[in-house]
């Protein structure tokens, strides 16, 4: 029978033939060799490029601080007047692909009132590209501007553009109380088929609509959304079958609403 080899602390194992045995060599993860191949590619560029601007620095700085070739300008341009926003980007160009400041074009395309948003970047190695996001028009707003879906009063010096929205009015500080109002009772009429032409608070805080064709709605000045639902209410039982007769209604009751016919105001008018 063999006897089995003992082993003594701190010498190697000895195989039955008495030859020493080694320890083979250890496999490197292949995540880590790649990431060691990518950082000497790293190290090596960055060398290049410092020997290059310490041995050659003109020739370098030739590839990277070259004039801007190419301008990219991208979005819907359903406002915005797009040539008018390319010859602002073409005033601003007033340095090289690198040392532009992005921050100055975006903020001169920005002051333009149909713009909300502008996105600029370089792309290498001579271009530069934005993108336009234009603003959201919800609602005419008086004879200034426009409402976007901010609630913001964004002032234009035409509103041909926005002509075909309806028409809000009221005091600057309540724009964002009136158009939350317009887009409850909008919603509301939409569902019996009605649009919501024009929503107004004066200065008394008194509301008045003009819906479908035109019928002016006079509201009054508390418990508008009372007054709207007890409106439609009347609306569903029996004015529906009649709206085609109606010239104005009136819901400055307590109870009720006042109705004014098409004929009686032919007859007042003649």
């Amino acid at each position: 029978m063999k006897q089995g080899v003992k082993r003594i602390p701190g010498q190697r194992g000895v195989s039955p033939r008495g030859a020493t045995q080694k320890a083979g060599p250890r496999k490197l993860p292949e995540g880590f060799k790649r990431w060691s191949l990518r950082a000497l590619w790293c190290s090596l560029l960055v060398a290049m490029v410092v020997l290059g601007y310490r041995f050659g620095a003109e020739p370098v700085a030739q590839v990277f601080d070259r004039p801007i070739a190419k301008v990219q300008v991208e979005g819907a341009f359903r406002y915005a007047d797009k040539e008018e926003l390319e010859q602002l980007i073409a005033a601003a160009l007033n340095d090289n692909f690198l040392k532009l400041d992005l921050a100055n074009v975006r903020a001169e395309l920005e002051r333009n009132p149909w713009v909300e948003r502008a996105a600029v970047q370089r792309q290498w190695p001579d271009t530069l590209r934005v993108r336009i996001y234009e603003q959201h028009p919800i609602a005419r707003w008086g004879n200034k501007g426009f409402l976007n879906r901010r609630g913001d009063i964004i002032q234009v010096p035409e509103l041909d553009k926005v002509s075909h929205l309806p028409w809000l009015d009221g005091d600057d500080d309540d724009a964002v109380k009136v158009m939350r109002y317009y887009l409850e009772v909008g919603e509301l009429l939409r569902a019996r088929g009605l649009a919501l032409r024009s929503l107004k608070c004066d200065k008394r805080k008194s509301w008045e609509m003009r819906v479908g064709d035109g019928i002016k709605v006079t509201i009054g000045r508390d418990a508008m959304m009372d007054k709207v639902q007890r409106f439609l209410t009347v609306y569903d039982q029996t004015l529906h079958e009649h709206w085609k007769e109606v010239a104005s209604v009136d819901l400055r009751y307590h109870s009720g609403i006042a109705v004014g016919w098409v004929e009686e105001q032919d007859s007042n008018e003649g």
